[in-house]
Order: structure tokens, then C-alpha cells, then sequence
């Protein structure tokens, strides 16, 4: 299990190892070995060790970030993050388990799949006002009212109270056109999850395989960057969705 953020350096160390800056260090020390003098793995192996203290150091002053709080969420939407988070926590374990000299496919991955989580979560907080909400204003309830008021602005004479009529024709309508925005964003919602836990599960595969002495397939396009960008364009998606579900959980 990784160290929290606020425990001391020390407590980082393990993480540190396998940090880009470290990783990086630790290459060019190598190649240097290999194509220059071997005497170069003397500072080199100073370098990475600073590299990895400093990398432990920068960890652990990182803030303790308050635990978000999903008690209470729809019984929906509960199981569809209970999904994500155990497709996460798979996909953790799965990296714990890779071999060091394989170690750099996954690099920074825990940090930024830590950083999706915690998004994941306070989505599903909004997800769960949203549910509410539609619950509590369902379309044939609405889609009821609308046709009633149409048809006492057909039967209506007189121009005030056919004012009125319109006025709360208007209002339905808005309702309606307001509940499928809502719908729609929920949806997207949950087109989110399902293609962050595909995508846990799949990184944790390969990590699997490679943890039992696999090798990745001739015309797998993984390479060192692969598991980064996967997740950091995971990230992004989710960062998007939260501000325009933050948005919407505010006007409801």
C-alpha cells in the first residue's frame, strides 16, 4: 500500500523508486555505462539516489486531502463507482506486482489514477443529486401536466386567463427540455464510468501478464508512455464532465 500524503519521507521511499525522475536518472546512467565508461555508474548511482529522495521528499509534503464522503448515494449510483473504485484498486495491485525493469510502462500511474478517484467521487456526489432530482420529477408526471394545461388553453375565452395558461405551458415545456438535459448528462456520466473501469481493467491486465513473465505482443502499441497518457487522457475526460455536472447540480 502506498504512503499517504503528509507521512514522512522515508514513508515515500518505495513509491520513489519507480517516479519518472528517477527512472529517467537511472537510464541515462545506464546508457552512459554501456556507451561511454563504465566509471560513469559511480555518480549515476549518486544522482539516482537523490533523485529518489527528492522524489519521496516532494510526495510527503504533498497535503492530506479530506476523504470524500458517498454515504448516502442512490443504490445506482453507488454500485457503478463501487465498480470503478474496485477496477482501480485491481489495477494498483496489478502495477505492485510488475517486475522493476517493467516498472517504467506504468510510471506515475498510481498518482494520476489516486487524482481520477477522488474526481470519480465527487462526480458521483452530483450524480446522486441528479438521480434525485429526477426522481422526484418524472417525465410522465410533467409530460401529465403539459397536456392538461394545453387543454384548458383549448377551452379557455378569456385573453387573461389564456395568458396564464401559456405562461405555465411555457413553464412544463422548460421542465421537460430540462429533465432530458439532466438525463443526458447522467448518461454521459455513466458513459464515463464504464470506459474508465474498461480501461482500469485493461491496464491491470497487462500489468498481470507481465507480472507472470508475459511479454506484450509484437503489434501492441504500449510503450513506455502508453499507461500515462491513457490515464491522463482519462483524467482530462473526467475533469471536463465534473465541471459541467458541478454546473448542473447548481441550478437544480
Amino acid at each position: 500500500m502506498s504512503a499517504q500524503p503528509g507521512a514522512s519521507p522515508l514513508a515515500h521511499i518505495g513509491g520513489a523508486l519507480f517516479g519518472p525522475f528517477p527512472i529517467i536518472v537511472a537510464l541515462a546512467t545506464i546508457a552512459g555505462a554501456v556507451f561511454l565508461n563504465p566509471l560513469v555508474l559511480i555518480p549515476g548511482a549518486a544522482a539516482w539516489l537523490v533523485a529518489v529522495v527528492a522524489t519521496a521528499a516532494v510526495r510527503s509534503r504533498k497535503p492530506r486531502e479530506v476523504e470524500i464522503d458517498t454515504t448516502g448515494l442512490p443504490p445506482s449510483i453507488q454500485r457503478e463507482l463501487d465498480g470503478v473504485n474496485r477496477a482501480l484498486d485491481q489495477m494498483h495491485s496489478a502495477v505492485a506486482s510488475v517486475p522493476a525493469e517493467q516498472r517504467v510502462l506504468f510510471a506515475d500511474v498510481e498518482e494520476q489514477a489516486r487524482q481520477v478517484r477522488d474526481a470519480v467521487a465527487r462526480m458521483a456526489r452530483s450524480a446522486g443529486a441528479l438521480h434525485t432530482y429526477l426522481a422526484a420529477h418524472r417525465a410522465d408526471d410533467l409530460q401529465g401536466r403539459l397536456e392538461g394545461q394545453r387543454a384548458r388553453q383549448a377551452a379557455a375565452q378569456d385573453d387573461a386567463a389564456r395568458a396564464e395558461i401559456e405562461a405555465a405551458i411555457a413553464s412544463a415545456e422548460g421542465q421537460l427540455a430540462r429533465r432530458e438535459q439532466l438525463m443526458a448528462t447522467l448518461e454521459r456520466y455513466r458513459a464515463t464510468l464504464r470506459g474508465l473501469q474498461a480501461s482500469a481493467e485493461e491496464l491491470a491486465g497487462r500489468a498481470v501478464n507481465l507480472a507472470a513473465g508475459g511479454e506484450l505482443a509484437a503489434d501492441e502499441a504500449f510503450d513506455e508512455q502508453s499507461s500515462a497518457r491513457r490515464i491522463t487522457e482519462l483524467k482530462a475526460s473526467v475533469a471536463a464532465l465534473e465541471e459541467v455536472m458541478r454546473a448542473e447540480t447548481e441550478t437544480i
